[in-house]
């Protein structure tokens, strides 16, 4: 991984955790039910590219389908327990809300996995 490759993940990483955190401070995703699912595409896109990116460096081939996907779910996983222990989960509907946070982690996690295999596999 080059230098502009990394500067480039921690700028996209840190712009998620900025607009995280003001969506929270001035209940944007309350008023807009739509940011909450663009935030979990977004943090599962961003989940398997840090994968891609930081795997990398370390081994030669990543063809392993188990791992970015492994890691992927338990991502998810570990923050909905996160934020169901802060009380950051809506009581009403917190079925709901997890059952949709977690497609749409898995959506943007698949979208990221697909383009980073079909790149690999190109690229062999």
């Amino acid at each position: 991984m080059n230098l502009s490759r990394i500067i480039l993940l921690l700028t996209v990483a840190l712009l998620f955790a900025f607009l995280h955190s003001f969506f929270l401070k001035t209940f944007f995703y309350w008023e807009y039910d739509w940011l909450d699912v663009g935030m979990h595409i977004w943090g599962g896109a961003l989940v398997i590219v840090t994968w891609y990116e930081v795997i990398s460096r370390f081994k030669k081939t990543t063809d392993s389908v188990l791992g970015p996907l492994t890691v992927l779910l338990v991502a998810i996983i570990v923050w909905e327990f996160f934020k169901y222990l802060i009380g950051g989960t809506v009581a009403d509907n917190y079925p709901t809300d997890t059952a949709t946070d977690t497609l749409a982690g898995l959506f943007g996690g698949l979208i990221a996995f697909y383009l980073y295999r079909s790149r690999t596999i190109k690229a062999s």
